[in-house]
């Protein structure tokens, strides 16, 4: 079985470093999307694909990044672990172990590896986080490409080795390694003759248009001669070195030397300054056709590190940054000690950056810093990503060092502003809250409208307890600059802001607001925090009574809200719907939160409802199916009583009459209350009346109307349904006085216009069978004048007969 182990008290420093960045990274998660606190239930792990599943009891917060080849952490926050986790399933031989630690708040898990990673893809789904590895090439060859190099292996990136040959010649011939090597080709296989002197050493002296003048001069009065050709490469080697804008001029000038000797060996000098000429016109595409021409032709130009090195700036223009790593990577491998190898390092650590492989990038970097400390002073990029790459992973002292070196040293820098505001976030960070105040507020004085003095006020924003100052920071960004991308940021937070101070109408419109602008990098967080407002909103109003509101919010905003994944919103719309009697709609809100809610946690409320919505749209057996659920979870629920109630009605619809009353006898032995007992006793007429069991239906109706009368409260409806009921049996049993005192009383408590005329039709019937014409006449013409057509022409009907009668009488 897989191990999980208990951090060690004693780890190296590169473990260290690990826990530092979980510090880091949980101080920077500092609003988090879920309140609750959630515990890790289960860890399974599969062998094919290779993947780790945490399962999860709630929704929490979480980050994966790849710590080196052989180790991946994740972090959690507000979660918290027990010692009697589940496992199941084997990863072995590529999982070896996991390193869990934990604080009062967050959990931190360290994936240990046999082989190195490739990649690691994270997705989250039902409270359960999936992680999937790309293993990358075996550990022997990780050794032996780690023992031939410097540069930090990276799974999945070719890594190329230029030839001994090559190799030997540029050491010994010491080249820069760019297109300017052109003079040292040429001086050392100088010309025989001394003509072309006076050129050189203009050259020497950078006097590149006298330069080109005198080669240009020499080639048209020497064409053809012993020097021409050198002469042809020289004229356009300095008309290139020159300052003219006429850049077509300088492809010409290169392009009629290399038609002129297409088989001389300055041809790759020309085609790398080809290269860089058509890089300066924006021409990507031509300047790596070239570069491609002499890697392919010419594998021994000295020229080869500038050529890699601007191929590699353009893959990560195009963001094929496995491609710049790739290109990198050759030039650091195989010419040590060249200028290219600096610069191509703080690249190469520039593009781990990119690809969040931040402790690598630092191993870089910081090399790049030890062997040639002087390089942060020709480019703001080296200390800029030392910064940024320590302070993703939680290195917060070392990432404000860096930071304000890096402020201080160029004071021209134009994101200055934005270099200062991430130092006033390292003290967010390590909760120096007096000190980060005064950086942003420091930058918000002196770069104002400027980035920095966005992202500072927002960092302002987040520190300053003041609910209402929190307010006016935000609205000012939105509305003094609604083009700038962190306006939308901004409005998202004032959301935020709006929903733990409980304006949740504001909060939602806010969001609306922003889902209206071109926020695609917001628009999911933006739609699940409206989703979460529009929930307690629901909860708030319901608490009211309120469910016509959240109906009107929801059908506002369906569009959005139903692709909410918790199950409670959807409860509390269904229910909404339920309480409308709208119950198809409830139904299918409901059986939502049913299906999102585990077994075994669903509410007695959420499956009471569900269950009357599927027998009220007809839905019997699934009604069945939910209330056995309903008597299994909850035997004391408050809704038990309707519960059999119901199973009991559905055995009479399928004429199981014996099954309805022992339901009917369950639900009434439940019951505490006088008018519901009085309603299950009349339900149960209808089971004593498919018996043809007429005298117990009059004696359960009796029992109904005992218990009503003795009731200090006045149940007039329902002693009416029971006396007419009863007057219904008496009819039956051919017990006509006993009907018409039934319905009589019947009569006298009904309200329903449309009932009396109903009741007192029957009661003339009940008067006629007991042979009390007068009464019976009496009845049927008060029918006969509500103008009712259906009983007025029964009525009638009856009248005619009674005329007959007597006639023949």
């Amino acid at each position: 079985m897989f191990k999980i182990r208990k951090k060690n008290s004693t780890l190296n420093f590169k473990r260290f470093s690990y826990c530092l960045f979980i510090v880091g990274l949980f101080i920077l998660l500092s609003e988090p999307s879920f309140a609750k606190r959630a515990s890790i239930k289960k860890i399974h792990f599969q062998k094919s694909p290779l993947k780790i599943k945490i399962n999860l009891s709630d929704k929490s917060s979480y980050k994966v990044i790849k710590i080196d080849d052989k180790q991946v952490l994740i972090a959690f926050k507000n979660t918290l672990f027990k010692r009697d986790i589940k496992k199941s399933g084997t990863g072995k031989p590529f999982f070896k172990w996991l390193d869990l630690d934990s604080n009062d708040r967050d959990v931190t898990i360290i994936v240990n590896t046999s082989l190195p990673v490739d990649s690691v893809k994270s997705k989250w789904s039902n409270n359960s986080l999936s992680l999937i590895f790309t293993p990358g090439v075996e550990a022997e060859a990780i050794a032996s490409r780690k023992k031939k190099s410097k540069v930090p292996f990276v799974p999945g990136v070719e890594h190329i080795r230029i030839s001994k040959a090559v190799n030997d010649r540029f050491k010994e011939n010491k080249f820069n390694g760019n297109a300017d090597d052109f003079v040292n080709e040429y001086m050392a296989d100088f010309c025989k003759t001394n003509e072309l002197d006076s050129g050189l050493e203009m050259l020497k002296t950078e006097q590149y248009e006298s330069a080109y003048k005198f080669f240009n001069n020499y080639f048209k009065a020497s064409s053809p001669g012993p020097c021409t050709e050198s002469a042809a490469f020289l004229k356009a080697y300095s008309y290139f070195k020159t300052d003219t804008d006429d850049k077509l001029m300088k492809v010409k000038l290169y392009q009629d030397a290399i038609s002129f000797y297409p088989e001389s060996k300055y041809i790759p000098y020309a085609f790398a300054a080809l290269g860089q000429i058509q890089l300066s016109m924006d021409n990507r595409a031509e300047a790596v056709g070239y570069y491609k021409l002499i890697l392919k032709k010419y594998k021994n130009y000295t020229g080869i590190p500038e050529v890699y090195y601007q191929l590699g700036l353009m893959d990560i223009e195009k963001k094929k940054l496995n491609n710049a790593i790739s290109n990198f990577a050759v030039i650091i491998d195989n010419f040590e000690g060249n200028a290219f190898v600096t610069d191509a390092m703080v690249s190469l650590g520039k593009v781990l950056y990119l690809k969040d492989n931040f402790i690598n990038a630092l191993t870089v970097l910081n090399e790049v810093l030890a062997i040639a400390p002087a390089k942060i002073y020709n480019s703001p990029d080296l200390l800029f990503f030392i910064g940024n790459a320590n302070y993703e992973i939680g290195r917060n002292k070392e990432a404000e060092k860096a930071l304000m070196h890096l402020y201080n040293l160029y004071p021209d820098l134009e994101n200055r502003g934005e270099v200062l505001t991430k130092v006033g976030y390292t003290f967010v960070n390590r909760k120096l809250i007096p000190k980060a105040i005064k950086v942003f507020k420091f930058v918000i004085k002196k770069f104002e409208g400027q980035k920095g003095f966005l992202e500072s006020s927002l960092g302002l924003a987040q520190v300053i307890e003041s609910s209402d100052e929190k307010k006016k920071i935000y609205n000012m960004i939105i509305e003094k600059f609604p083009r700038s991308p962190l306006s939308k940021i901004a409005m998202l937070r004032l959301a935020i802001l709006q929903k733990d101070l409980k304006e949740y109408q504001a909060s939602i419109d806010t969001v609306k607001t922003l889902l209206t602008k071109k926020a695609k990098a917001l628009k999911p967080e933006a739609i699940e925090l409206m989703q979460q407002t529009s929930e307690l909103l629901y909860e708030e109003l319901l608490i009211k009574d309120d469910y016509p509101a959240v109906l009107k919010h929801f059908e506002l905003n369906r569009n959005i809200l139903i692709k909410a994944e918790t199950p409670r919103f959807f409860e509390l719309v269904g229910a909404s719907y339920y309480k409308s009697y709208l119950y198809i709609q409830s139904l299918n809100l409901l059986t939502t939160a049913y299906k999102l809610t585990p077994r075994g946690k669903r509410s007695s409320a959420l499956i009471y409802k569900l269950t009357v919505s599927m027998h009220e749209t007809g839905r019997i057996i699934n009604t069945m199916k939910l209330a056995n659920e309903y008597k299994k979870y909850y035997p004391n629920g408050p809704e038990i009583i309707d519960i059999y109630r119901r199973i009991a009605k559905i055995a009479l619809g399928k004429n199981e009459f014996k099954k309805a009353l022992a339901n009917f006898n369950i639900s009434y032995s439940r019951s505490i209350t006088i008018k519901e007992k009085a309603g299950i006793l009349i339900d149960e007429v209808k089971a004593f009346n498919g018996m043809k069991d007429y005298k117990s239906s009059v004696l359960a109706l009796r029992k109904a109307i005992n218990l009503i009368s003795a009731s200090p409260e006045k149940y007039n409806e329902t002693m009416s349904k029971a006396q007419r009921t009863l007057g219904d049996n008496y009819m039956l049993l051919k017990s006509y006085v006993n009907a018409s005192d039934a319905f009589s009383l019947a009569l006298k408590l009904t309200k329903d216009e449309q009932d009396k005329i109903t009741i007192r039709f029957l009661l003339a019937e009940a008067f006629r069978k007991a042979s009390n014409s007068e009464k019976a006449i009496e009845n049927y013409q008060s029918v006969l004048d509500s103008g009712d057509d259906l009983w007025a022409n029964l009525a009638q009907e009856r009248l005619n007969e009674m005329n007959l009668s007597n006639d023949l009488k």
